[in-house]
């Protein structure tokens, strides 16, 4: 049996779970607007010590890789990398946008995830859920949202999650009203749970598997400050 540490710091939302075999341990999750480098760490301590384990039971640290926010990437990839470091275990990669998916399997047959990209813009992805295992549509990447709303206009429901849901949320309503139907709060964003699942089927399967120095987080696109530094070149 091998034991995953997973942790998701990719929108406002940190958590942090523990899965054994099949089994979450536990999961801590808080969403309250404490900068990530401020919460996650007393979060992963909090979690360990309710699960009676140490950092030296783990066998594999999973974390959401993005797309999101630049800041709670690097976070997540800075702790991961130190862990993984320290234990000489390896990382496991997960997209959290497929982290997002995780937490509705079951819930509608065609999930849209939508993380704020800001212009006008979201990082997304779209999983067909057949047979309760999820599978992505394309690679994760970024959209117009008006775009997107073109592409989901063959579908018959979208079930609609992410922290673009809230900025996005009235014009996907104009748009494809009878057709889209929005996570509650609950499901809104992703959860570290959803990363050490998905992590456990990439172990298996030998994939997305990195050692510390070779990890990096899918930002996909630079951040405001790099694009201004290439553009100075």
């Amino acid at each position: 049996m091998s034991k995953i540490l997973a942790i998701d710091t990719s929108t406002v939302a940190a958590s942090a779970a523990i899965l054994d075999d099949d089994n979450i341990l536990g999961e801590e999750y808080t969403a309250y607007k404490l900068k990530h480098s401020e919460k996650l760490l007393p979060l992963i301590k909090h979690l360990l010590e309710d699960v009676r384990l140490s950092l030296n039971d783990i066998d594999y640290f999973a974390v959401g890789s993005g797309p999101g926010s630049f800041t709670g990437l690097r976070i997540a990839a800075s702790t991961v990398k130190a862990f993984a470091h320290a234990m000489d275990k390896p990382i496991v990669s997960v997209s959290s946008l497929f982290a997002c998916a995780e937490n509705l399997k079951g819930m509608n047959d065609v999930i849209c995830i939508i993380f704020d990209a800001q212009r006008n813009d979201a990082y997304y992805n779209i999983f067909i859920n057949k047979d309760n295992k999820l599978t992505p549509l394309y690679s994760d990447s970024i959209i117009n949202i008006n775009d997107l709303v073109d592409k989901l206009e063959g579908y018959e429901r979208v079930l609609f999650a992410g922290d673009g849901v809230n900025k996005y949320k009235d014009k996907i309503k104009e748009r494809v009203s009878d057709k889209a139907i929005f996570a509650d709060n609950y499901n809104l964003l992703p959860k570290a749970s959803g990363v050490a699942k998905i992590s456990k089927g990439y172990i298996e399967e030998d994939i997305n598997i990195y050692s510390y120095d070779n990890y990096l987080p899918n930002y996909i696109r630079p951040s405001a400050a790099e694009e201004q530094r290439l553009k100075k070149k």
